[in-house]
């Protein structure tokens, strides 16, 4: 290695050197993203990862991956499969995925490190930077790459993994563009180019936005191969529109054969394509403020902007796209007595030209920054080292502000990353920012409908509905919120108005023949029901009129129905447990068994689990009955009915290696000291437990509350049992299944 001076120092410095860099690059990412472990998953997390059971593989293949990339709404190969290969390796909690997506951040931040340094080396203009000193800068950039907070959006945000994947796999690329560039011999060049183009290729299939690299590719080749030789220019750019022009025709005439118009997608009532492109030169200041000045209190996972209407719609829009083409004509007039400056500047505007053009994307999102930073720092770094060249005394401060600077932004990252805890906290952040966001009302309240809040759920659906009366979301949601209150009638109202807003809405359907169900209306539910499911093919729908078939005892129509919604949602656990449950209302343990389990492959859960043991228990197979209700306990020991039944298999197993009086007893108590003596088969289950730990007297007792309970209710059958169970234990004999009935 050689320093600045010329001079030469011992190998052992340029090593000592990169590993010292590693260390503070991984310290610093520590300090800035420790406490983002402990975040769960937010917004698109849910509709991406945890609500897609096909990504919950349990074997490696073809098929599950294809399954998972044909069910997913954003079809990104590479980043999905990621997901999926978390969940086989079992690394599959909300720290994992966190853990996951640090650990990619911090090898993005050794690719810029390594980038920097190439680029730094191919710099022109003034004495060169030396080996030394070229490092020292790239460590610079490094840092300030890993430790920005704008970064925490691309990082604490699990689904933006799809991001930070597309951001490492462009840095390769190049990188290994520039590798092969160096080499003499034509094998290895070829080698590397070809690395190059896989790195590009996995980059595209973590997000579009890479599409973008091959003009970067040549931007460097221009720039720094060869030294912007106008020649070059015209040849590439012949080339470039022999190869652009017959790609956009096909694609054209592709498009129009598939009828599809790529502009439907645009929000109603929201932006035209010219609206957009007037209003993201205003995005682009705010980007540049926000890498300048990033305090927590700017950052937002959504941002309220305001659409430009007009060239002073408002006012700024002029003033932002003068500036804007003001700084594009700097970069360009620039490139030859500037060049890095010049390509730091271009690089970033162009990894920003996908997203910030006419794409129907939402206007400002802060993950889109995460690759653009690099040109920015790395322009700043250069700008540094060319500042403090041949000057000890600056060199020495400016390493002391650059280390302090670094610290502070991860401190400030740190603070920042404490908002993304929970749904509640990320939400309430961004409403504490823009108090009218449409959005972030409507996800706040789902969040707090999921954790059973509903009844604040419903206060901020009704600021929601103040904001969008005319979303059919919100009415949706509004609908569910009454229905778990026990407010059927007020939910079928707010349902029918989601379904008047927007007939294509995919759950109001469903959640209005449920409701329905709810209500007492089971004759309106399924003529309902049945409407929905001849004008398309909606498994929910199919699902619900198959219970509410069930419920009134149409069983030939119910397996129809439940079969359909199986067939039309092949990963969807809910059919299979609903087929199974029918299976057992008619004594088909077989079948039912083998719906639960092939529901339980698709999710497992501890209603499955209760299921299976009950479809086992007795005569099947009782200790495979006791291992399924030990499961469901594990996965949710606040359960009384799972408790109960337990107890019950505890208590009552002939096989002695199976039956366990004691815990039985212990279960069966907690149970009933919630219940608290309200529960005719809780208290029989109790009489159980006692009478198997010899307490017959107790049991007697305690079947004589439960036979006055279901005297009380009317139930003939269950408390004629009860009387003759009682009679056994009265004289100290156990009933031990099958004879006895849980």
């Amino acid at each position: 290695m050689i320093d600045q001076r010329g001079v030469e120092l011992p190998r052992s410095w340029g090593v000592t050197l990169r590993w010292v860099g590693m260390v503070s690059i991984a310290a610093v990412c520590w300090v800035a993203y420790a406490n983002a472990l402990g975040a769960g998953f937010v917004y698109d997390d849910l509709v991406n990862i945890t609500q897609r059971a096909s990504l919950r593989w349990t074997e490696l293949s073809l098929g599950n991956w294809w399954a998972a990339l044909a069910d997913s709404p954003s079809k990104r190969p590479v980043a999905i499969a990621t997901f999926g290969l978390q969940y086989w390796a079992g690394w599959d909690t909300p720290r994992d995925f966190h853990a996951v997506n640090v650990a990619i951040h911090f090898g993005n931040a050794l690719l810029v490190w390594r980038l920097a340094v190439a680029l730094l080396r191919r710099c022109r203009g003034g004495a060169p930077l030396g080996e030394t000193r070229c490092e020292v800068a790239g460590l610079f950039v490094a840092l300030l790459f890993v430790a920005h907070p704008i970064q925490t959006q691309s990082v604490t945000y699990v689904v933006q993994r799809m991001n930070s994947l597309a951001a490492g796999a462009q840095l390769a690329c190049l990188l290994f563009y520039i590798a092969g560039r160096a080499q003499s011999d034509p094998l290895r060049r070829g080698g590397l180019f070809l690395l190059g183009c896989v790195c590009w290729l996995l980059g595209l299939g973590s997000k579009e936005s890479a599409a973008i690299m091959p003009v970067v590719v040549w931007l460097y080749e221009w720039y720094f191969e060869r030294d912007l030789d106008r020649e070059f220019l015209r040849q590439t750019g012949v080339a470039l529109a022999l190869v652009v022009a017959p790609t956009l025709a096909a694609g054209a005439v592709l498009v129009a054969m598939v009828g599809y118009d790529p502009m439907a997608t645009y929000p109603v009532k929201d932006f035209t394509p010219l609206e957009r492109l007037l209003s993201e030169p205003r995005v682009l200041v705010f980007y540049v403020s926000q890498l300048l000045w990033p305090a927590p209190s700017r950052l937002s996972l959504l941002h309220g902007f305001e659409v430009s209407r007009g060239l002073f719609q408002p006012w700024t829009t002029l003033p932002a796209l003068v500036l804007v083409s003001g700084v594009l004509g700097l970069c360009a007039v620039a490139a030859r007595r500037h060049r890095l400056l010049s390509f730091c500047g271009l690089w970033f505007f162009l990894q920003l030209a996908i997203e910030s053009t006419v794409i129907p994307l939402a206007l400002a999102m802060e993950h889109r920054l995460y690759l653009p930073l690099f040109g920015p720092s790395l322009a700043l770094a250069y700008v540094i080292a060319r500042l403090v060249q041949g000057r000890p005394a600056a060199q020495r401060l400016a390493i002391v502000v650059t280390v302090g600077c670094v610290i502070a932004l991860a401190v400030s990252t740190h603070v920042r990353n404490r908002v993304w805890v929970s749904p509640e906290s990320l939400w309430a952040d961004v409403l504490e920012k823009y108090p009218n966001d449409f959005v972030a009302r409507l996800n706040l309240g789902f969040h707090l409908a999921n954790l059973g809040r509903h009844a604040e759920a419903l206060e901020e659906y009704e600021r929601a509905v103040a904001l969008e009366p005319g979303d059919s979301r919100v009415h949706t949601n509004i609908g569910g919120s009454l229905l778990s209150l026990g407010r059927a009638e007020e939910s079928v109202l707010a349902l029918q108005r989601a379904v008047e807003l927007d007939e294509q809405n995919p759950l109001a359907p469903a959640a209005l023949g449920r409701a329905l169900v709810l209500a007492g209306r089971n004759e309106e539910a399924i003529e309902w029901l049945r409407g929905v499911t001849r004008r398309g093919q909606d498994p929910d729908a199919w699902l619900v009129l198959g219970r509410v078939q069930m419920l009134e005892q149409q069983y030939a129509a119910a397996r129809r129905s439940l079969g359909r919604a199986a067939v039309l949602a092949p990963l969807w656990a809910a059919p299979q447990e609903a087929l199974g449950i029918l299976a057992l209302e008619l004594s088909e343990r077989d079948r039912a068994i083998g719906h639960f389990e092939r529901a339980l492959q698709l999710e497992p859960t501890a209603a499955l689990h209760m299921h299976l043991g009950l479809a086992h228990w007795p005569s099947r197979d009782p200790a495979r009955a006791v291992e399924h209700l030990e499961d469901a306990y594990r996965m949710a020991p606040g359960w009384a009915v799972v408790s109960n039944n337990l107890a019950w298999m505890l208590a009552t197993a002939r096989d002695p290696q199976i039956r366990d009086a004691p815990r039985a007893l212990l279960l069966s108590r907690a149970v009933e000291q919630v219940a608290q003596g309200t529960d005719a088969e809780v208290l029989s289950t109790l009489a159980a437990a006692l009478a198997a730990n010899d307490r017959f007297d107790q049991a007697v007792s305690a079947l004589d509350q439960a036979a006055a309970i279901a005297r009380a209710q009317q139930n003939l059958a269950f408390e004629a049992e009860v009387s003759r169970r009682r009679g056994e234990y009265a004289a100290g004999r156990l009933m031990l299944e099958p004879e006895g009935l849980p």
